[in-house]
This record gives C-alpha cells, structure tokens and sequence, in this order.
C-alpha cells in the first residue's frame, strides 16, 4: 500500500484504505476529546470483483459443487445457529443445473465467487482492525457500532447468468484474468448473487426480500441489554438516525438559518437495544425503479411494477417470509388497504414525477 495514495501509477485497495483513514479520523477526534460519528463505506464486496491475490488463493476450489451445494449448506447452518425457522422454505428460482455446465464455464463463474469470497473476507478482517483499535483505545465498550450491507447481493448483468461475459478456457490466475477480461470483473452473476440472497427471493433493485432484508449487527458493550441475542423485528436504515440522536440526547432541529427541515422519516430502536418492549413500528415504504412495497407488522405489499394494479403481491411474513403464498387474491381487504397505504406515502414523498436532474 503506497504511502501518498494519490500516485496514479501505484496500485492500493479502497476497502484497506479507507480503514486507514478511519483510523486516523478516531485517533484525531481522541485528541480533541471529543465523540465521533464515523461513517466507513468499504468498497467490498461490491463491485468489481477484486482482491488479494493471497485471499484469493485461500477460496480456490472451494465453489467446486456449485451454487446449488452452497445454498443448501447456508441454508442449513443458518437453521442450526436459529436465524432461520426449521421449516423455512426455499422458494424456486430457476437455477441453472451446476453439473450441466461445461468445465470451461464452470472454471470461469468459480473463480469470480472465489473472488468475491475473498472480498468478504477481506472486509471481514478490516472491520476487525475498527474494533481492535477501539480496544486498544480502551473505547470500545462505550463505542456503538452498527454495521450492515445497504441492500442484497447484485446480480447484474440479469442478461447473463454467469456474469459479464468471458473468454473461455482462461487461466484462473487473477492478474492475468483481471486484466484480460473486460467488464467481466464486475460482477459475479445472476446464480451466485441468487446463493447470497438465499432463502430470500430476488436481488438487489428489486423490493422482495432478497433484494432489501440484509442482516444488521449491532455492538455496544455499555449500553445493550442481554448482548449476544437475535432480534428479529424490522428496522429500516432511515432508523438509524433518531436512534443515534436518542442515544447521544440530542434534539434534531425543525429549522435552520430560517429554512423549515424535514424531519426524521425513522423511528429510533433504542428501547430495542435497552431489551424494553417497544411500540409496533410504523410502516416501512419502498420504490425504486418502479419496484414497490410496504411493510406493515408481519404483512407485505410488494410488486415488480407498481403501475401495473394487477401486478401487485400480498404476503404474510409470520408464515411466508421468503415470499411464497401469495395472498393478493384471497386477502383483498388487506390487499386494498396497503395499496391506499403506498399511494398515499408514494404522493407525500413525491414519488411521481420521475424527472433526472440534468447536471451540465
């Protein structure tokens, strides 16, 4: 790693760096005493598929039976740590047979989740230099950490299940590989990121679960009641603020230099943490690229295509949470007060009209 990182010539890796300079940032608020909010946005395991050489080799033949294998031994141990219930179950995603590949295909789409693997891994060991160094400050435990991914695995490009495309019969040594082969180091693909997302439907852009329901874990020795505990109720990243303004007793302002501010959409989890019983939460909404949902306690509203009535889905979460039984047709109460619901948030957020700002 170079010591000036803006030498265009030397080779550096964001995810390691980035860690460098939020070191420096606790160091340099220590010395000020004062508290720090610090945001670390690592680069891995996004996009593009890049990694150390040495990480890379620990995962070589490690993806050798497939996605198939993967999702069912994931599934497996998350049943047996408790996260998921015993009898969950798996929704059909048209997989693609692992062992009606070609071995040329079979090397090349390997290779990029051995990739990615090492990218987790490599996160992994970076947010673990966070926390030593708030040991070795001795501010760990008074320190809250929250840490979580922003959305499900991507699997672009869609169009092609094994990524972007690929020579075959190329070497699986990464220099040669992520210099040879394009786009091709963007992205794992359709199968493997379908393996991430697992037990839950879809990926990334989508607001089906496998697309939104990333897992969030929490640390603060200080201040969290009976540590160590699976929390399954629903938080959404627009919570995180008014938890943290609980949490330091502040007040978030209703103004500034005359300027009305919109308020906080969250709501704060902190009674969550103290162990306390808390309130149902308040609906969550999405929409992105007209991919829609509500989530109302236990219930879910949800649709590939928003402007499309027909193409809503309805699903009970407490029995269904991978997405399964569609309720649309049998529930239609339910299903018509949710569609209110998300009109009504859809027109107070201005959902409509999608107009791009054009930066000249």
């Amino acid at each position: 790693r170079p010591e000036n990182i803006s030498n265009p010539g030397a080779e550096w890796y964001t995810t390691d760096v980035f860690t460098d300079k939020a070191l420096e940032y606790i160091d340099k608020s220590l010395k000020e005493e004062k508290p720090f909010f610090l945001y670390v946005a690592h680069n891995a395991p996004h996009w593009p598929l890049e990694a150390h050489d040495s990480v890379i080799a620990k995962y070589m033949g490690k993806y050798s039976e497939g996605w198939d294998v993967l999702i069912s031994d994931k599934v497996e141990r998350m049943k047996q740590m408790g996260i998921l219930e015993s009898d969950i179950e798996i929704p059909d995603q048209d997989l693609i047979d692992w062992n009606s590949l070609p071995d040329s295909i079979k090397s090349e789409t390997e290779f990029r989740r051995e990739i990615y693997a090492a990218q987790v891994e490599i996160l992994d060991y970076n947010t673990g230099r966070i926390v030593n160094y708030l040991k070795d400050k001795g501010i760990y435990e008074n320190t809250v950490i929250i840490f979580l991914s922003d959305n499900g695995c991507s699997a672009e490009p869609e169009t092609e299940p094994f990524g972007y495309s690929w020579e075959t019969n190329r070497e699986r040594n990464y220099e040669d590989w992520k210099y040879n082969s394009a786009r091709a180091g963007a992205s794992q693909g359709l199968m493997w990121a379908v393996a991430s997302n697992a037990p839950f439907r879809l990926y990334k852009k989508f607001i089906h679960e496998g697309g939104i329901a990333t897992p969030m874990i929490i640390s603060w020795p200080a201040g969290i009641s009976n540590p160590g505990r699976l929390e399954k109720n629903p938080a959404h990243i627009s919570d995180i603020m008014p938890t943290i303004i609980e949490i330091a007793g502040a007040k978030y302002p209703e103004s500034f230099k005359g300027n009305e501010i919109t308020q906080m959409a969250g709501t704060s989890f902190l009674n969550t943490l103290k162990g306390k019983n808390t309130k149902p939460r308040k609906p969550i909404f999405w929409e992105h690229e007209n991919h829609a949902g509500v989530r109302d306690g236990n219930w879910k509203l949800v649709t590939l295509d928003y402007t499309n009535p027909e193409m809503w889905e309805l699903y009970d979460l407490s029995t269904d949470p991978t997405e399964i039984i569609d309720l649309a047709r049998t529930r239609t109460d339910q299903l018509s007060k949710m569609v209110v619901q998300w009109e009504s948030w859809a027109g107070e957020v201005r959902v409509e009209p999608k107009e791009r700002v054009r930066r000249d």
